[in-house]
């Protein structure tokens, strides 16, 4: 699914979210030559990405392993 179109420079860029949560950056101009793969493809962060989960109360291990599946860190 495309969901954005950006203008850089000289190039224009398309963003595609994809279900394995990554966003693929296509160039236009390749795409439209027949190159068919991304030029860049960026991981997406978790709702929580970098989020401090050590030191929190009242969390069991279910909540807690959610939380780091979802980007927390306990450090």
């Amino acid at each position: 699914m495309l969901c954005h179109l950006h203008r850089h420079s000289n190039s224009v860029k398309a963003v595609r979210f994809s279900r394995d949560e990554t966003r693929n950056l296509w160039d236009v101009a390749a795409a439209l030559a027949g190159y068919d793969a991304p030029c860049q493809t960026v991981p997406l962060p978790g709702p929580y990405a970098d989020m401090q989960s050590s030191g929190v109360t009242g969390n069991s291990e279910t909540p807690r392993t959610a939380l780091l599946g979802l980007g927390a860190v306990a450090e």
